[in-house]
């Protein structure tokens, strides 16, 4: 079971999966075998007007009408697969739960200077849950180069070959989920990383 934990604003990264799920969709042994989870699905809405009056004086007269967004997009092309599941959003302290489904975490990144300064947050969470990860060589994630856990897709072929691999070994997968798990316990326990805060703070109010 592979899984993929974002936000709508992630759905270019996600068109980097098409061509790839369009060609495991066409295998039938994939269809038997894997299943493809998107996690946090929501619908898009707009604000439709009464009258061209209300819209200018935004009186409040208006219903909401449902229209195609991008959690639609990011669930077509999981579609592809011909074996998907689609989890609808959940509030912040229960989406880390969505990875209990899974076996695999997909982390597809789009290469560019904005998402070079995020975090390296999905490999964290997948850590937590005792699962590896499936992930693009770029910026913030290239940084953890060479850590346990994390199958790197360097080529667009990568994103396939490491999607077979996972589903006919499945004891490699447990074993890389732990050691990405251990590793992420031990350099990103919270409780760790807050004595340390706690003497920085202590210093500077000294």
């Amino acid at each position: 079971r592979f899984i993929y934990v974002a936000g709508s604003t992630h759905a270019p990264d996600v068109d980097l999966l098409e061509g790839k799920f369009k060609r495991l969709g066409g295998d039938p042994f994939i269809k038997i075998k894997a299943e493809f989870i998107l996690a946090g699905y929501e619908k898009s809405e707009t604000m439709r007007y009464h009258s061209r009056a209300d819209m200018e004086k935004m009186n409040g007269n208006y219903t909401m009408k449902q229209v195609y967004g991008p959690w639609d997009r990011m669930k077509y092309v999981f579609s592809h697969t011909n074996a998907y599941k689609i989890f609808p959003s959940t509030n912040l302290d229960e989406y880390i739960n969505f990875y209990d489904q899974a076996d695999v975490a997909l982390v597809p990144l789009c290469k560019n200077d904005w998402n070079s300064y995020k975090s390296e947050l999905k490999i964290v969470e997948a850590g937590c849950k005792q699962i590896p990860v499936i992930c693009s060589n770029v910026e913030p994630y290239s940084l953890l180069k060479g850590r346990p856990g994390i199958m790197w897709v360097d080529t667009t072929d990568d994103w396939v070959k490491h999607i077979r691999y996972c589903i006919k070994n499945p004891e490699f997968v447990k074993d890389q989920g732990a050691a990405l798990a251990e590793w992420v316990k031990e350099n990103y326990d919270l409780l760790k990383w807050n004595k340390l805060r706690k003497q920085v703070l202590k210093s500077l109010v000294k």
